[in-house]
């Protein structure tokens, strides 16, 4: 794998900053509700960053 793997750290900083924004969902940042989300997205991307890695190997 690429150093350039995006960690799960970095898409929970990244997506609790864009959540932060919206004065709806900005109350659930730090909750288990987005934890638990970010860890789905984050499973996503690693799948996505794996299957490239495959296809251009």
């Amino acid at each position: 794998m690429s150093k350039t793997t995006p960690t799960k750290d970095s898409i929970r900083a990244e997506f609790e900053e864009l959540v932060e924004k919206d004065s709806f969902w900005s109350k659930f940042v730090g909750s288990q509700f987005v934890s638990m989300l970010t860890l789905f997205i984050t499973q996503i991307v690693y799948r996505c960053f794996q299957y490239a890695d495959a296809a251009l190997a």
